[in-house]
């Protein structure tokens, strides 16, 4: 006979423990600092309307102190922190025998929500303000409740991404400090890196942690020019120069202004690619700061710009990597598809949890765990071809521009859906036929965006890849319609925007039984990507 696992009684049960006390034998003294004493933000946004605070803490908090009558034995086996500072090495017991512990830099507010967790296994954050999810995430690093904390962080990301964005700045300065909010970090990092004017265009990121500033400078898909980031930087620098003139008064700076400036900027300097912004952005923006420069590099960017054969000694990173000319996907959809169509294997994907995913039709497994601190370069030039939006939504618009081109990927932007489709043609378009291609390398796509605030941050369990089940209606030709595939599986009508006959339905000659059909659709907009290898092989990218 099969075990059964019996849960709910038992984590009901040690609740009642908990709320009762009794045979106590700890008494944790919590609260009377600031909570959070290294985290400790006061957080708030203005916006055009109106200023919407998020208190990391309140005022009266720091003075309030409250005594928790808990049992040693949970404690230890749920947190090592609890194991080590209960144990007979280190406890200190009263004249009754009971240990006293203190924590005045936790909230009793937060411990409470610790201490059920610890109890009964039971979170529940849907009902708590973000900044004390916040600091219950410091509170867990402190206490090494390891689960909890990687709960924390996901929670975040799926339920809260946009309270993220508009607090980054203090985020990044909480997370930044506690190497098991890694998930987190990176996150951070990756929408910072997509977008980040929504971080450069606030003053906020003025007062970003010099560690922060660089672990996003050592980014090579930080999607944003050269001279742009030396622009940020110095704006940066000169903010966290004490008692330094605007750089609108740089004439009458004195050599100690360079020498302090050149000082707060020493671990960023080397991470920017000087030999990647054009001599011109070079004379205009980077040339009045020369004095902080050293004066190796000095010598190796003026070599460089001035001398077609000269060879800098100093170390020449990459390019940033260029973001893909599209309003729709990003360069992280693009090398997902990628992957698809080289039938590649799943260490390429980069997986936050190593998990896999198969090539044939299985979703990409292991629920809410996403495709982040993904940074790798597109193995493909992606040219675009065609953009619906600009060039037109008519069949007629779509053949002129993509037939006779060769084999062609589709992703489709839908209206009223946070949903993006898609798929793969390895034979091409063409206009004058009305029939059926065959071909076993195509295939369709969807990825839903609706648990993710930024497109570019890809939930593992809304990719849905679907591989062609009958190769000889593969794809069909049709002069009167836009892209379509293994009709009507996927189909684009003639002026898709203005009526529903578009249709999504992969389940006539490509099967996937866990896809949501859509039947009848607007479109947004879509676009096509001709896409070729660095050696000019021609391959060919569909994207609406």
């Amino acid at each position: 006979m099969s075990s059964t696992k019996l849960f709910d009684r038992l984590s009901k049960d040690l609740l009642k423990i908990l709320e009762n006390s009794q045979n106590y034998d700890v008494i944790i003294k919590i609260g009377g600092e600031f909570p959070g004493s290294t985290s400790s933000y006061m957080f708030s946004k203005k916006n055009k309307n109106e200023e919407i605070s998020y208190d990391c803490f309140h005022e009266n908090d720091c003075c309030k102190m409250e005594e928790f009558y808990v049992h040693s034995l949970l404690l230890s086996a749920r947190s090592p922190y609890f194991r080590a500072a209960l144990s007979n090495e280190w406890a200190k017991k009263d004249e009754k025998g009971i240990i006293v512990l203190k924590k005045p830099n936790i909230s009793p507010k937060v411990f409470k929500v610790i201490l059920k967790y610890i109890y009964t296994g039971v979170i529940d954050f849907e009902n708590q303000e973000m900044s004390d999810i916040l600091e219950l995430l410091v509170a867990s690093d402190e206490l090494i409740l390891d689960e909890l904390i990687e709960y924390a962080q996901e929670y975040i990301i799926q339920n809260r991404p946009t309270w993220l964005q508009q607090n980054i700045v203090q985020v990044l300065h909480t997370i930044f400090r506690h190497e098991t909010c890694s998930k987190l970090q990176d996150y951070c990092m990756e929408i910072i890196s997509n977008d980040p004017k929504f971080l450069f265009e606030s003053e906020d990121y003025l007062s970003l942690d010099t560690h922060v500033l660089v672990s996003l400078l050592e980014r090579d898909d930080l999607e944003m020019d050269e001279i742009a980031v030396w622009d940020h930087l110095m704006r940066w620098g000169i903010a966290k120069t004490p008692s330094l003139p605007s750089c609108h008064e740089m004439e009458n700076w004195s050599k100690e202004h360079f020498k302090r400036l050149e000082e707060t900027l020493s671990p960023c300097i080397p991470l920017i690619r000087f030999f990647h912004i054009s001599s011109d952005d070079y004379y205009k923006k980077v040339y009045p700061f020369k004095k902080i420069l050293p004066k190796s590099l000095k010598k190796d960017i003026y070599g460089y710009f001035l001398s077609q054969g000269y060879n800098p000694k100093s170390v020449i990173l990459p390019p940033r990597i260029s973001p893909i000319d599209s309003i729709i996907i990003t360069n992280k959809h693009a090398s997902l598809i990628e992957c698809w169509i080289q039938k590649k294997s799943d260490e390429n994907l980069h997986y936050s949890n190593n998990g896999n995913n198969s090539s044939n039709n299985s979703n990409i497994s292991n629920k809410n765990n996403s495709l982040i601190n993904y940074t790798k370069r597109l193995e493909f030039n992606w040219k675009l071809l065609y953009r619906a939006s600009r060039d037109g939504y008519s069949s007629n618009d779509f053949h002129l521009k993509c037939d006779n081109r060769g084999a062609c990927v589709v992703v489709i932007k839908i209206r009223g859906h946070d949903q993006v489709i898609g798929g793969f043609n390895p034979v091409g378009w063409y206009t004058s036929r009305y029939e059926y291609y065959s071909t076993s390398e195509s295939f369709i796509f969807s990825i839903n965006f609706n648990n993710s605030h930024h497109q570019n941050v890809l939930n593992q369990e809304n990719i849905k890849l679907c591989r062609v089940k009958d190769a000889s209606r593969a794809i069909y030709q049709d002069p009167t319609r836009g892209p379509t595939f293994g009709y009507p599986d996927l189909s684009i009508s003639d002026n898709c925007n203005e009526n529903s006959r578009s249709n999504f339905e992969p389940k006539f000659h490509y099967l996937r039984n866990d896809i949501n059909p859509i039947p009848g659709f607007y479109v947004d907009d879509y676009e096509i990507f001709q896409v070729f290898t660095y050696k000019r092989e021609i391959i060919y990218f569909f994207i609406i």
